[in-house]
């Protein structure tokens, strides 16, 4: 018979997984929407890694729920339902059929999990959830690939030529705009006449170069971006039908890399986590006499 302590303790790891999976679904749905794949968003990594390190350590803390089927129930479920109630109202047929998946999957290795703890003598926290973490991890990789290609649908086309230029105005352009400054404060005299192509009375060059004026209007003009869009989405015409999932595999990629570092964090911290969790009597260690099966001719 569990004890309304037990009870408890599941229900708050229960609802802790839940929110961890759904927050990380969203997130990783808003950054599929903004499409700054090509635009490092440090901020938007740095929250996946955080809420994929907490997931993994609550799944962890959830060890202590696993029974005979507990750990078939209690640990999936919550988390295939936060992924559902994000990515259902995209497709409702490819998202069960995911969420499918992801639950199989989930289940899979939680077995392999539940068989290495049951043949260890001592508990490893590191060496027995790395089947669940990784899984978990995966899962939300696979969901970002699914994400972009479910997502395509729903919202315009990605326009990689306006990317690129954004990109190269936003780091490039300031450095051309400082070398042309550079020179126009060494033009001669008569290099000054031809600056009327500008609108400007060379007679009034030196005090429009005081004022700040002359570079204000020279920058305005420094802009690439019209340029390469158009020049960026004529050579890539041909090959647009291969961008959403070339995309997929390299969001994918760059998820399973987060997942990495969530996972590496996470095993900095396992054994103190477990180890507070002792001391505090929210995990108890019962023992219990075993047998050592010796393999020999």
């Amino acid at each position: 018979m569990r004890s309304a302590v037990y009870y408890a303790k599941v229900s708050v790891l229960f609802l802790a997984l839940f929110l961890e999976s759904y927050f990380l679904s969203q997130v990783i749905f808003d950054f599929i929407k903004s499409q700054q794949f090509f635009t490092p968003v440090l901020n938007v990594y740095g929250i996946i890694v955080l809420l994929e390190m907490l997931l993994i350590i609550t799944n962890a803390l959830m060890i202590g729920a696993w029974g005979k089927w507990e750990q078939f129930v209690f640990t999936p479920v919550p988390i295939i339902t936060g992924m559902l109630l994000v990515i259902l109202p995209i497709n409702k047929a490819y998202s069960i059929i995911f969420i499918l998946l992801a639950y199989l999957l989930i289940c899979y290795d939680m077995l392999l999990a539940s068989q290495l703890k049951s043949q260890m003598l001592v508990f490893n926290p590191r060496l027995v959830l790395k089947f669940t973490s990784k899984a978990i991890t995966l899962i939300f990789s696979l969901l970002s690939a699914i994400l972009i290609i479910l997502n395509a649908q729903n919202h315009p086309e990605l326009n990689i030529g306006n990317k690129i230029g954004e990109i190269f105005d936003k780091y490039f352009m300031p450095k051309i705009s400082y070398q042309i400054d550079t020179k126009v404060d060494e033009v001669t005299k008569d290099q000054k006449q031809k600056l009327s192509a500008f609108g400007l009375d060379p007679g009034q060059v030196e005090i429009a170069e005081k004022s700040g004026l002359f570079s204000s209007v020279v920058n305005s003009q420094l802009s690439l971006k019209d340029t390469i869009t158009e020049e960026v989405n004529g050579l890539i015409e041909p090959y647009k039908k291969f961008f959403n999932p070339i995309i997929a595999v390299l969001v994918f990629t760059l998820l399973q890399f987060l997942g990495s570092i969530s996972y590496f964090m996470y095993t900095l911290v396992v054994d103190l986590i477990f180890w507070a969790a002792k001391k505090t009597k929210f995990i108890k260690i019962d023992l219990e006499p075993a047998q050592k099966e010796i393999i020999h001719f």
